[in-house]
């Protein structure tokens, strides 16, 4: 929380000439987010799942709970996710101007959390909130309302659209791991979008997932896997990565005969649990369902793997 806060006020104070500045604008700002930005539409509806959330458990004092939901947005949303993707838009913004207002709602939406927070974090949070703007003498964070979810920042689709992003940036950062390439090299890499939704999705984001997973992207339907390249499948789309020149393709070959293990463990513990005739006849009709999906996809990623490991022999 404490570097998320110096990083906010790093940028407040290089694009602001001074505090002044920063509050007239912060006061005239919209809080709503960009319609033509998936991480904003993204990070606005998180906020509202996530107050509608914390007032529901701090109705019932399941304080526990509380706890939990907002250390998932902070740290999970906000400070993974949201923080890195803001950094990818204050780059590419044109003016000065473009990169307050990202930078206001950003603010915004930490302050919310920070006020959320209050009850369970008093000491920093009091400290936090004193300097985001300048306060009169004697206000306390401790007699502010905290914030109250807002349907109209509801956004199921950037929700799903971002999830499926996060997923293939860490199924990329993933498969750079296991192949021990550094931080810097930028890998070559293609995806083959499963379905249309699917390829929008990757358009729309491909900037956030070629600086974060440090990839160059060729997005499309129907690309066939190149040769020599490691695999990712995330919900049926397959990524590439060009491995020419940049691995040992014997390592890569151990790696991807390790995970078609692990899948077909995967797939004999389905088969198994389908097979069981109590199981399917006892357990409710949705519940079964949802473990033939999990069979499904699982066989779809040990096929993909499988094609893989073949590209490569």
């Amino acid at each position: 929380i404490w570097n998320a806060t110096r990083f906010l006020f790093m940028n407040r104070n290089e694009l602001f000439e001074n505090e002044v500045d920063f509050a007239k604008k912060y006061a005239e700002t919209d809080f709503a987010p960009d319609p033509n930005d998936e991480a904003e539409k993204w990070i606005f509806s998180r906020l509202n799942s996530t107050l509608k959330s914390y007032h529901g458990a701090m109705a019932q004092f399941r304080i526990n709970d509380l706890t939990k939901i907002l250390y998932d947005f902070i740290w999970g949303d906000y400070c993974d996710w949201f923080l890195e993707m803001m950094k990818v838009r204050l780059q590419k913004a044109e003016t000065t101007a473009q990169k307050q207002a990202i930078l206001c709602k950003a603010i915004f939406i930490f302050e919310s959390a920070v006020k959320a927070l209050h009850p369970i974090m008093p000491f920093v949070t009091e400290e936090i909130w004193q300097n985001i703007l300048q306060r009169n003498e004697g206000e306390s964070i401790s007699e502010v309302k905290i914030p109250e979810p807002l349907e109209s920042w509801a956004q199921e689709a950037a929700e799903a659209d971002i999830e499926f992003i996060k997923k293939t940036i860490d199924e990329i950062r993933s498969v750079r791991s296991v192949l021990g390439l550094p931080p810097a090299t930028v890998a070559n890499a293609k995806a083959n979008a499963v379905s249309e939704v699917a390829l929008l999705r990757l358009q729309n984001n491909a900037e956030y997932i070629e600086r974060l997973a440090r990839v160059t992207l060729e997005i499309g339907m129907g690309i066939e896997k190149p040769k020599a390249s490691a695999g990712a499948v995330v919900e049926g789309t397959e990524i590439f990565i060009l491995l020419e020149g940049l691995v040992d393709l014997d390592k890569e070959r151990a790696r991807l005969e390790k995970e078609i293990k692990k899948v077909q463990g995967y797939v004999k513990q389905l088969e198994g649990k389908l097979s069981n005739e109590k199981f399917v006849s006892k357990a409710p009709a949705e519940v079964v369902a949802g473990e033939r999906e999990k069979l499904s996809a699982a066989k779809l990623n040990l096929e993909k793997l499988n094609e893989n490991l073949a590209s490569l022999s």
